[in-house]
């Protein structure tokens, strides 16, 4: 079943602006980072770039597949690194393949709504900090 939903052209969600940092293997240039560091600096160039005071979005999402083993809110960390106001909200999804476009599809919902005009949706991935899991067996060993 298909519903067809008409936004107001004024609260039309647009992209304004994209950065990322290169790939890298793991273990190379980014390993002495942490995960919500290594995320703080797009996120920082972003608001350079875009001349965005640090309470100047309402909202910061990001998403990963792989939690951060330092912080448990990497958005909210990575935010706060990038110089955004602690007063700005941010929250991470964790879904495997899509936890960045979960929380853009909230960004852009949420706009369309009228209950936010500014918000960054971005995502993480830190492959040199990967949490070490065990089997049950052998942890009980």
């Amino acid at each position: 079943m298909s519903h067809s939903v008409s936004i107001a052209p004024e609260r039309q969600p647009v992209l304004v602006a994209g950065i990322r940092t290169p790939f890298l293997t793991a273990g190379g240039a980014y390993a002495a980072l942490s995960g919500h560091q290594l995320a703080a600096a797009p996120l920082r160039e972003l608001r350079e770039r875009c001349a965005l005071p640090p309470d100047g979005v309402q909202l910061v999402t990001m998403g990963m597949v792989v939690q951060d083993l330092d912080a448990t809110n990497v958005a909210r960390e990575a935010m706060l690194g990038a110089g955004f106001s602690s007063r700005v909200p941010a929250y991470t999804v964790s879904m495997a393949g899509v936890s960045p476009n979960v929380g853009l599809a909230h960004i852009c919902d949420q706009i369309a709504l009228g209950r936010l005009d500014i918000a960054i949706a971005a995502g993480a991935e830190h492959f040199s900090e990967l949490p070490i899991r065990m089997r049950r067996n052998v942890r009980r060993r």
